[in-house]
């Protein structure tokens, strides 16, 4: 089975994922029609695992729905069965596929969630494309997260604490909605389920519209 070019570039950049699973089809044929063929076949043939030292994870879409249900359960315009998380990062950025608007990115440091095609729903490029974009543009300056005083955090915190398992992240204690700093010291490594779950009750997501100069916050979910 070939996957797409798309898929095939984002593996040229980044090279075969660390800690490889092999994806039974059983466990990702429940979501055909739910996501675009490119990324099951991309699933199939490559399997589920980490990019760019970890820091960014393609995982079972299962593990983290039970987020996206708590953040999209009571939304007029988003609806959680109609979702799928197919990837993420250690600090708790949430890729999102939306068979009505597309790609969705969910950030539970910023809480803001970027939907470029719920603001704009003409469609630029086929989804079997459009799937890919976030994996393959990916740059880890660019998700990283980063101290008061401009730095990256991701490998100092490994350095620190040991690097996240493929069902682990990194956390803020406390928590930067409760006050918490952006500091070597105040991070953890635990499980991301049940992590990004409290960070999903603690604040509000803003939908912001970042195709505008400055970005312009539309609403609040």
């Amino acid at each position: 089975m070939a996957i797409s070019d798309s898929f095939a570039y984002f593996i040229k950049r980044n090279g075969q994922p660390l800690n490889r699973i092999a994806v039974d089809p059983i466990d990702v044929e429940k979501y055909r029609g739910s996501v675009p063929d490119s990324l099951i076949e991309f699933w199939l043939e490559v399997g589920w695992g980490e990019y760019l030292d970890g820091l960014l994870k393609v995982s079972d879409p299962s593990i983290l729905q039970p987020i996206i249900s708590m953040l999209f359960s009571r939304d007029p315009e988003l609806s959680s069965t109609s979702s799928t998380v197919y990837a993420h990062t250690v600090f708790g950025e949430l890729f999102v596929w939306n068979k009505q608007h597309r790609n969705i990115n969910v950030n539970l440091l910023t809480y803001t969630l970027s939907a470029p095609r719920l603001l704009n729903p003409i469609r630029r490029i086929p989804d079997e494309r459009e799937v890919a974009v976030p994996l393959y543009t990916f740059e880890k300056r660019g998700h990283d997260a980063y101290d008061e005083n401009g730095n990256g955090l991701y490998d100092r915190a490994c350095s620190a604490l040991g690097r996240p398992e493929i069902d682990e992240c990194f956390g803020f204690f406390p928590a930067l909605a409760l006050g918490g700093l952006k500091t070597i010291s105040n991070l953890r490594r635990i499980k991301a389920r049940e992590h990004f779950a409290i960070l999903a009750q603690l604040k509000p997501l803003q939908l912001v519209d970042y195709q505008t100069t400055p970005p312009m916050v539309v609403r609040e979910l």
